[in-house]
């Protein structure tokens, strides 16, 4: 067999052609089974309670750690003097820890465990709900006899009937059957109409009587729902009938799954077709434990398949939304969010105490800033203000002074950093009030710190005295034969002398004495800013070498103005900083102009701008006004202005003595 038949080249996309997609599952699970979940540690702890007709409740103990890594400790207290402690890093869950401990410790007798009687076929049940929901009287009177009963006559209308091929799954089958005729149940609401229902059994009369009832109530309950809906979002609810034609099929979906408590699921089942025609073909599912809905979708990509399949699955999840089982249970479970709770408005009992923080052993290890706002929180009153009064610097060392002020009480606190000094003033206010609890001060890390403290170790050692005996007197013996010139011993340690060797007693001791001040040269740090200074002499040639420049025409000029100005910068050693603004269009003229401004860096601050139709015309524009000013550059030197004092002063000294002879 050739091998490209069994091997199929990838890049050509045949090698997936009409085969199976691996697709994991995309499911969204929208119904709700409590019987499934779990009851927590804290509900099986109230439920025993409960049963033993004994009280409980959990007492915060301490909290500590920093504000990201919180460590609570919870103890759960019975009335029969039964305590148990658990942590967490929240309340909840030290409470959960501490209840988990109670169950595997405590003796106490538990209740049985209930079974869940929720009955989805009891339709009776759903109409006392929507009576009660409705705040209406439900009576119901059972009959029990053999003889057979004129049910036409208890059936409402025909108009108001909904049929529907799908409503025989719903409604349980009537049986008029006389022999079969055992019970009758007969239900009267607030209205004068009563309706009947019989069946083999009570159950089964109770259901057929309920179906009448919510099949007359659907039309006003579907009323009902809208309103209490609209009162659910907050009066934002779009009345139009095309609004949700404008929605996403795909989130319309969703929104009915919410609604009927079911689950959807999209699976991929196949891809067919050419890699530049390629088919998809997905599956749309919405199961619940009663019902399950399938529809399936193609298109020519994944999204399309996904929307077609969802377009059939509308039309299938709408006829099903208008039974009116579907509508008393939509009406029950959205007037329950509404509906005022009795319960709620009670005050409960408090279950968890936390009266141990205004003690002042509680929360060692808190911040002195948290456990401050705690204790003005437990008191009700209003919270600390905090201010930054005043900021010292000594020789590369900043001090901060924070001022804490509560009620009558003032307090500063100061520190390296903002944040030290906020602290150190919380402890200081914490002290007076009677809170206080002494913390160590968070320092740098341990590894820029040298230990200060010294520990005494005692290591076991032994004896070697009589080793070092012997060699001390091999080394003399060696040293009394060498002969030679002996080393200097030379210290660079100001603050010792230097010594000569040990041997020669009259070597001449050499004290190392520190230079004067004033003697030695201090270079200070040049900044990047600085400024160049120019004497006289170079103030004069560059203010010839303006005036030269400037004498030319613009024909004779072989340099561009600021071409000719850096040259001079980079003789006389000085920065030009160019600044570009933007643009302006004059509508006038119909042209554009551009500006610069340029800067020298000179101790005599030189600044002039410049504008033109370009920006290179606008940038000489700018030199060319530089060196317009600096052709008198060296009048304002200050050599010349001492010059020019001296010879003021001479020629009035001269003026004074002429006088004199006259």
């Amino acid at each position: 067999m050739n091998e490209h038949f069994i091997h199929p080249e990838k890049w050509c996309g045949k090698h997936v052609v009409s085969t199976k997609v691996k697709n994991p599952k995309c499911q969204y699970n929208y119904a709700i089974n409590n019987d499934k979940n779990e009851r927590s540690y804290m509900c099986i702890i109230s439920e025993i309670a409960r049963f033993n007709n004994i009280r409980y409740e959990y007492i915060l103990l301490d909290e500590s750690g920093p504000a990201h890594k919180k460590q609570f400790s919870v103890q759960l207290s019975f009335s029969n003097n039964e305590t148990y402690i658990g942590y967490g890093a929240s309340i909840k869950k030290a409470q959960q820890s501490a209840a988990k401990t109670a169950l595997e410790e405590t003796l106490l007798p538990r209740p049985a465990t209930k079974q869940s009687q929720k009955d989805p076929t009891d339709y009776f049940k759903l109409l006392s709900s929507v009576a009660k929901c409705l705040q209406k009287q439900l009576i119901s009177n059972i009959y029990c006899n053999d003889s057979s009963i004129n049910i036409s006559q208890n059936l409402m209308p025909f108009s108001l009937v909904i049929t529907n091929k799908n409503n025989s799954r719903m409604y349980p089958c009537l049986s008029f059957d006389p022999r079969l005729k055992k019970y009758r149940v007969e239900i009267k609401t607030g209205s004068a109409l009563i309706f009947h229902g019989t069946g083999c059994t009570l159950k089964e009369a109770k259901n057929n009587a309920s179906c009448f009832v919510l099949t007359y109530l659907s039309p006003f309950l579907f009323e009902k729902s809208k309103e209490l809906e609209q009162k659910l979002v907050g009066n934002n609810f779009n009345n139009d009938e095309n609004s949700i034609m404008k929605k996403n099929v795909i989130s319309v979906i969703h929104e009915y799954a919410v609604k009927m408590k079911m689950n959807v699921e999209f699976n991929l089942i196949c891809e067919t077709g050419e890699p530049h025609n390629r088919v998809y073909t997905y599956e749309c599912r919405v199961t619940s434990d009663e019902d399950n809905f399938i529809s399936k979708g193609e298109g020519n990509s994944k999204k399309a398949a996904k929307t077609e399949a969802c377009n059939k699955m509308v039309k299938q999840l709408e006829s099903y939304m208008e039974k009116p089982l579907f509508i008393a249970t939509y009406f029950v479970s959205i007037s329950k969010k509404l509906l005022p709770n009795p319960y709620k408005e009670q005050n409960k009992r408090r279950l968890l105490v936390k009266d141990r923080k205004m003690d002042p052993e509680y929360g060692h290890h808190i911040n002195p800033i948290s456990r401050l706002v705690q204790v003005v929180q437990m008191a009700k009153e209003p919270d600390p203000i905090f201010t930054f009064i005043d900021e010292r610097s000594v020789f590369r060392r900043h001090e901060f002074i924070c001022e804490v002020i509560w009620k009558n009480f003032r307090c500063e606190g100061c520190g390296p950093t903002k944040k030290l000094s906020k602290r150190a003033a919380a402890e200081a206010l914490l002290e007076v009030i009677g809170y206080s609890k002494p913390m160590k001060q968070p320092g740098k890390s341990l590894l820029k710190n040298k230990s200060e403290d010294k520990f005494d170790c005692q290591i076991d050692s032994f004896d070697i005295t009589k080793i070092d005996s012997e060699v001390k007197n091999k080394e003399k013996s060696e040293n009394t034969v060498e002969t030679g010139k002996k080393k200097k011993s030379v210290s660079f340690n100001p603050t010792i002398y230097g010594c000569g060797p040990p041997d020669e007693e009259d070597y001449p001791k050499i004290e190392i004495v520190p230079l004067k001040e004033g003697s030695s040269k201090k270079y200070k740090k040049v900044g990047k800013n600085r400024c160049r200074m120019l004497n006289y002499d170079d103030c004069y040639k560059l203010a010839n070498l303006s005036k030269e420049y400037l004498v030319l025409s613009k024909d004779e000029r072989k340099e561009r103005p600021f071409e000719y100005l850096e040259c001079l910068s980079k003789l006389y050693r000085f920065k030009i900083n160019v600044t570009k603004f933007p643009e302006r269009y004059d509508e006038d003229k119909k042209v554009w102009f551009y500006f610069v401004l340029i800067n020298l860096n000179l101790e005599n601050t030189v600044v002039c701008n410049g504008s033109g139709h370009s920006d290179s015309e606008a940038t000489d524009n700018a030199a060319q006004n530089i060196l317009e000013l600096l052709k008198d550059i060296h009048r304002k030197s200050s050599d010349y202005n001492a010059e020019e004092n001296l010879s003021v002063n001479i020629c009035n000294e001269e003026l004074i003595s002429e006088q004199h002879t006259e």
